[in-house]
């Protein structure tokens, strides 16, 4: 028994190869069919990734279909309802996480997978169709119409996935083409600067290669000492001198005497000053290599949304246990129907006359918007209830209460016609809004961590004011939405989570 156990959680640890056929797992009734499942729904807790949820969810329907096969003669009805039960529930877990990638290419590419997992699935789960016992065909017939319903809902999918890229494409081409103008441009106008600096550097240049003439300046000479000056001799001789104390002529001879005094005479010369040249300024070109940056274009946070479902994938019947709901209190009251839906072919509805809660988690985001439309069924034969019949609540784990356990934010729909906040401060819902009976109502609250506060709206009206939310200071991210109605007489409809 032991080394039995071992071996199943071996084989859940080791990680799986993918084969091209998948073969059953353990056969649905037996001992350890729990234990298999219980392991694969484990793996997929701890599994965050989307897109890798996404393909353990498809290789588990097709394991749960190879059960269905392997039971297929068994007379036991309920072993294949189990195991068409967990068929269903992967195939709506694979869709679902799906929409979760945000790279359209890889989410294209699952979406081509599945729509071929559900062609090939529908031709398996006719030949069994066949031989199950009367009781199981019911079941079989069922899992067929959820494979088509997945077949159909991928090839939209990929429809609105190829458009998408081909848009992103168009606007990466149009940006680089911006881009490429935008550069041509500043280099266009980078070459006309650069010609403008080599011009002015040519009128420049002839003015430098000419010879610079040396300035010499001479003192000014008296008009009368450039005449022949008559000066009469120590010795008694008068004589012509010039400038330069040159004797020109004689006048008149000195007397003969015995004892001459030599005479000195002192010539004085003239410094000539020589006043350097002074530079001219160069004006020096820029470099002709210049970088040319071109701005990237600027991300902007967008709020992400916890839930986006449009319950497209659902089958008519009970809600609880498709696609991740879970029933929280009566969620049982909670049903798809193919009728009345806002924008694709099922919604949920409830009429229940008693308190009945359902919900899903999600993303985990600390700052996030989520929106649902809400169409509510003849709301005057509601039991008056004070906080409102028809509730949305958003929290960190499923269905917060209100005994202060834990943050959440809410919004309800009264039998009055009003739409209502939860405020935390006041303890009690206040009107916020209105809103008709028997006619889609769009309900959107967001939340920021930054203040712990959260603002409500119907109809892309306008938003409330920022309220802080319930238990704010245990607030770590909401990753919860809600559903909760209570009746007496007529219903509510809820539809398309973005």
């Amino acid at each position: 028994m032991h080394n039995l156990l071992i071996v199943v959680l071996l084989g859940f640890i080791i990680p799986q190869v993918s084969f091209a056929a998948i073969s059953a797992g353990v056969k649905p009734g037996s001992l350890f069919y729990f234990f298999d499942t219980s392991f694969e729904k484990i793996g997929l807790f701890f599994t965050f990734n989307p897109e890798k949820k996404a393909q353990k969810a498809l290789k588990h329907a097709g394991e749960r279909l190879a059960e269905i096969e392997l039971v297929a003669d068994d007379d036991n009805t309920n072993t294949i309802k189990t195991a068409v039960a967990n068929y269903e529930s992967s195939v709506a877990l694979a869709a679902e996480k799906s929409m979760d990638i945000t790279d359209k290419g890889e989410s294209a590419r699952l979406f081509t997978s599945i729509e071929g997992s559900a062609s090939r699935n529908q031709e398996v789960l006719s030949s069994v169709l066949i031989k199950v016992p009367e009781e199981a065909k019911e079941a079989i017939t069922q899992a067929i119409e959820v494979s088509k319903k997945m077949q159909e809902y991928a090839a939209k999918q990929i429809s609105e996935l190829k458009g998408e890229i081909e848009k992103l494409k168009q606007e990466v081409a149009e940006l680089k083409k911006e881009a490429d103008k935008q550069k041509t441009d500043e280099v266009a106008e980078l070459k006309k600067q650069i010609d403008e600096m080599k011009k002015k550097e040519n009128t420049i240049k002839p003015t430098l290669k000419e010879p610079i003439s040396v300035v010499q300046q001479k003192p000014e000479q008296n008009k009368s000492e450039e005449k022949p000056r008559t000066v009469t001799l120590p010795n008694g001789a008068v004589v012509e001198m010039d400038a330069n104390g040159n004797i020109i002529q004689t006048i008149k001879e000195a007397p003969q005497q015995v004892d001459i005094t030599p005479v000195s005479i002192s010539v004085s010369t003239t410094t000539h000053t020589i006043i350097p040249p002074i530079p001219l300024p160069i004006a020096t070109p820029p470099s002709s290599t210049t970088s040319v940056s071109i701005p990237a274009p600027a991300l902007q946070k967008q709020a992400r949304s916890i839930l986006q479902d449009d319950l497209d994938v659902y089958v008519v019947g009970t809600f609880q246990g498709q696609g991740g709901w879970t029933g929280y209190s009566k969620g049982e009251n909670f049903i798809v129907v193919d009728t009345d839906a806002f924008s694709s072919p099922m919604a949920i509805y409830n009429d229940g006359k008693t308190d009945s809660v359902i919900t899903k988690t999600g993303s985990l985001l600390l700052d996030g918007k989520q929106g649902v439309y809400v169409k509510t069924n003849n709301r005057t034969n509601w039991s008056i209830y004070a906080d409102g019949n028809a509730q949305v609540r958003i929290s960190r784990t499923p269905w917060a209460s209100g005994a202060r356990r834990s943050a959440f934010i809410a919004a309800s729909f009264k039998s009055d016609g009003n739409v209502a906040y939860y405020d935390s401060v006041a303890d009690r819902y206040k009107n916020f809004d209105t809103y008709d009976d028997n006619v889609w109502t769009l309900l959107e609250m967001e939340w920021r961590d930054s203040d712990k506060t959260a603002r409500y709206r119907v109809n892309d009206g306008d938003w409330t004011e920022w309220h802080t939310f319930q238990d704010a200071s245990t607030f770590t991210g909401f990753d919860n939405v809600g559903f909760d109605f209570v009746g007496g007489g007529g219903g509510v409809y809820f539809d398309s989570l973005k």
